[in-house]
């Protein structure tokens, strides 16, 4: 989701000598309209039981399918000079300002001066996991059974009472996916799984997904599904639970990746080239549309489709090129002037011999 958004000509060329993959980007398109439209939906105060269950019914395209993107696109090499500006532009500095602009907002609407900044505002906990996770990636994955490690602490996590941020509950609970999206790049797993048998079992665990978010309303509910807080109440059920969870997302990702076309879908794919965009920027807008009084003025079916139309048309726009152009530097930055020339990153000097307090162990 951090990489850069090209515009219109740009993202043909990238496409054709394989600098972006298209399909990527259509599963952001996917997960981030839907993290726009839910979040919009979430204000409203006629919700009901159908929009319940659309809730649960897509939770799995949302913030899943992100996090596994995000891994897929993720590297396991030692961090590089460049890697480690791009990991501070594109997370940090971005993370900064839009926290920083929404504390600002938060405080212009309500007098609330919010100086709890280990909980981070509304959806930006999201930068602060990828951010944690690209970092301690190339560490974890040198050690035996990674996989399973994570899986463990991910159930672990949420015995943890004492851990309230969410972004450390977050980044936690969700590695196992985020893991799974780079181990599908680096397996060549999407190969696989593009085969028509296996197209036809996607098909089928999507309409499963959609069946079981519609049944379970009633014993779902968000902080399970957020996966940001410890466990509540019947602890073994909500470990249970989150085993199951965990498994929905997995297979549900894995379907989008078998479903996906590879190559670009007309506007989808550039759209979700910017889904950077349509995730920060909604995020201020509804703010102050709730501010405005927009959940009260929501009346009866037709007033939620029309909501779940302008959330749409609001996210589409956020990541056209046009509007993406303007916005480029406080989104994508690329500032260097806080950058220091005379550092080197330890990968790239001279490597000091492994060495022992024992004689001879070598």
């Amino acid at each position: 989701m951090a990489t850069w958004a090209p515009a219109e000509g740009d993202y043909a060329a990238e496409v054709a000598d394989g600098r972006r993959d298209p399909s990527m980007d259509s599963l952001r398109f996917i997960a981030v309209v839907l993290v726009v439209l839910f979040h919009f939906m979430a204000s409203i105060t006629t919700r009901g039981g159908v929009l319940d269950s659309a809730f649960y019914a897509t939770w799995a395209l949302r913030v899943p399918l992100l996090i596994f993107v995000s891994g897929w696109f993720s590297s396991a090499e030692p961090p590089t000079r460049r890697s480690m500006i791009r990991l501070l532009q594109s997370i940090v500095v971005v993370y900064l300002f839009f926290e920083l602009l929404q504390r600002v907002q938060i405080y212009l609407i309500n007098g609330d001066l919010r100086l709890d900044w280990d909980m981070p505002i509304f959806g930006m906990w999201f930068l602060l996991t990828i951010g944690t996770l690209r970092v301690i990636l190339p560490y974890l994955v040198l050690v035996r059974w990674f996989g399973l490690i994570a899986i463990v602490a991910s159930l672990l996590v949420g015995f943890a009472g004492g851990v309230q941020s969410f972004s450390i509950q977050h980044s936690v609970a969700l590695m196992p996916i985020f893991l799974l999206g780079w181990y599908a790049r680096q397996s060549g797993l999407r190969e696989r799984l593009q085969t028509p048998l296996v197209r036809l079992l996607a098909v089928a665990v999507l309409l499963a997904s959609f069946a079981a978010g519609w049944a379970l309303v009633g014993t779902l509910n968000q902080r399970m599904i957020g996966m940001h807080s410890s466990y509540r109440g019947h602890v073994l059920f909500e470990l249970g639970m989150r085993v199951v969870l965990l498994a929905w997302a997995a297979l549900v990702v894995l379907a989008m990746l078998a479903l996906i076309p590879r190559g670009a879908i007309p506007l989808v794919s550039i759209c979700g080239a910017g889904s950077m965009f349509a995730y920060l920027l909604h995020q201020p807008i509804q703010r102050q549309w709730r501010s405005w009084g927009g959940p009260q003025a929501v009346d009866g079916y037709l007033g939620v489709a029309l909501l779940a139309a302008a959330a749409v048309t609001l996210a589409i726009v956020l990541m056209l090129p046009a509007v993406r152009r303007p916005l480029r530097w406080l989104v994508q930055p690329r500032w260097l002037w806080f950058i220091r020339k005379d550092v080197v990153p330890p990968s790239m000097a001279q490597p000091s011999p492994i060495t022992s307090d024992r004689a001879g162990d070598r």
